[in-house]
């Protein structure tokens, strides 16, 4: 039997409470609720005594109210069925959920993340590139200028396509950023902070976006190349001191140089600029330039009328085209009989220069067989036999043809001599082919005269560094000291008169081996260069 108290509450007088178990009745007077004090009142006279009337029926109202209750108490209505569920009891039957069944439902197709966006290759080329993405011009009082990195990146974008992967050689995502390989071997590392900070700081404007994400990309590792060849001076250079030094403007050059366009860029008359579906780059004021097209400037996106004076194009393709080969599929043609990879056995007697003049090609070549082997297919990407000759692709990706009549005037006008005449026959051929090379570049000025007239320019001096240029190597030099390469590493040295190859420590005097530490070549006014 269950336990009902019942409380009922009036204006004045007590407080009566039932006690349905016991059948009696408490009333609490209304002073005494705070002791809880209960007073029993089973005497219905005592609440006869007060006076209200109206109590008797409360209570007779009540005694109904009890009876009926305990009617419904004996019959047990209340008791709780067995099989009823309630809320306060468990469910009966425990419920098994329904095994799942796996859906064969397709996977979302998602969009390339932007990551992958520079990976891409198609050589597509941006519809509008005069306003696909601009060089955003400096205000005033502002030292800041990336117009010549705009307009080598145009260039770039319109010879090989918009994508970082199209202007380089190759582009591969890692894990804190991208590794980089240029068209002219170079190989850079840039971390995906490093691509942030560079893409914000070079504020290029523009109403592609795509064109805008690749343009800032080539910039990011220009910049990364720059911190590189810093470090080969400083080994603190850093990332943001190579940004914030170019972010006030490049020379051409320089720019075209370290976005790897050694093997590609020639410097021209405007005159070469003018014409229909010309592209060109030309100097617009110092360590700026403008993108030229069918012979107009764009300087900050403003035609302006192309001057005369000389500019930059973007050359190579057209000297050399597939059909020309006898066979592209053999691959590279041994023009020597030593094998690829193996260095000369004596790289001092064996050739050596016979009159004063091209020190700088014939150190360098010293350099490069002693570094790759003396094979000329082994210092070059790639050579085919032609109709007539040869077709070379050096590793800075510039591609030429030499013919068997130039390669005999070569052997004539070389002046090389040696012990060695497989030594000197390989030695003729790299001249040949950097002569061949200086008559496309047009070097001096005059060298696109003539095959022999090209000849006459490496044979009168040259700046220091040029011979590996033209080997197609200037990608894998590096400035130097006379010390590090007193210490045994591989370069040439320079002064004011001569060039000579540096080999363990041992310097070249024209077929002769001397130490470089006990030789006047010892001390600091020598320019010198590494190769790595």
């Amino acid at each position: 039997m269950k336990e009902w108290n019942m409380v009922c509450s009036v204006s004045s007088g007590t407080v009566r409470m039932i006690n349905i178990k016991d059948n009696e009745l408490w009333h609490v007077p209304s002073s005494a609720k705070s002791s809880q004090e209960f007073i029993p009142a089973s005497n219905a006279s005592g609440v006869r005594d007060s006076g209200n009337v109206s109590w008797a029926d409360v209570l007779t109202s009540l005694h109904t109210i009890v009876r009926w209750l305990r009617e419904l108490l004996d019959r047990d209505v209340l008791t709780t069925d067995k099989n009823t569920v309630t809320p306060d009891a468990e469910p009966p039957v425990k419920v098994i959920p329904d095994k799942q069944v796996p859906l064969d439902t397709p996977k979302p197709v998602m969009p390339d993340s932007p990551a992958d966006f520079f990976l891409r290759k198609n050589g597509g080329k941006p519809k509008d590139i005069v306003n696909a993405f601009t060089a955003t011009a400096p205000g005033f009082g502002d030292n800041f200028d990336v117009s010549t990195h705009a307009a080598v990146i145009k260039m770039m974008m319109l010879k090989f396509g918009q994508s970082p992967a199209d202007v380089f050689d190759e582009v591969k995502r890692s894990t804190t950023g991208y590794d980089i390989t240029m068209k002219d071997g170079f190989t850079v590392h840039v971390a995906h902070d490093e691509l942030t900070r560079a893409t914000r700081a070079a504020r290029f404007g523009g109403g592609d976006e795509g064109a805008i994400r690749d343009a800032s990309f080539i910039f990011a590792t220009f910049v990364k190349r720059k911190q590189m060849e810093t470090l080969e001076l400083r080994a603190d250079a850093s990332f943001d001191e190579a940004l914030t030094k170019t972010l006030s403007g490049e020379f051409p050059k320089r720019a075209l140089e370290g976005m790897g366009m050694t093997g590609f860029m020639q410097y021209v008359p405007s005159s070469f600029l003018r014409g229909k579906d010309t592209v060109g780059l030309a100097e617009t004021r110092y360590l700026g330039a403008s993108l030229v097209l069918d012979g107009v400037r764009y300087n900050y996106q403003a035609r302006e009328r192309l001057g005369d004076s000389y500019g930059y194009r973007l050359t190579g393709d057209e000297t050399l085209s597939d059909e020309l080969l006898v066979d592209p599929r053999k691959g590279t043609v041994q023009v020597s009989s030593v094998p690829v990879g193996v260095k000369p056995e004596n790289i001092w007697a064996g050739f050596y220069q016979g009159v004063e003049g091209n020190c700088v090609t014939v150190s360098a070549m010293k350099a490069a067989m002693m570094k790759l082997g003396q094979s000329p297919a082994g210092i070059y990407k790639r050579i085919s036999a032609t109709g007539d000759g040869y077709a070379v692709v050096m590793r800075d990706g510039f591609k030429l043809r030499i013919t068997h009549e130039e390669l005999k005037k070569a052997e004539q006008h070389s002046n090389l001599n040696g012990t060695d005449k497989v030594l000197v026959k390989d030695a003729n051929f790299l001249y040949a082919v950097s002569a061949k090379r200086a008559q496309l570049e047009n070097h001096e000025g005059r060298a696109g005269q003539s095959f022999e007239t090209a000849m006459e320019t490496l044979n009168n001096g040259e700046l220091p560094g040029d011979g590996f240029r033209r080997l197609g190597l200037y990608a894998y030099t590096r400035p130097s000291t006379v010390q590090e390469l007193a210490g045994g590493v591989l370069g040439t040295l320079a002064n004011f008169q001569h060039s000579v190859v540096v080999v363990n420590g041992d310097i070249d005097l024209y077929g002769y081996k001397e130490s470089l530490l006990s030789s006047t070549w010892n001390n600091k006014s020598g320019y010198a260069v590494k190769l790595v």
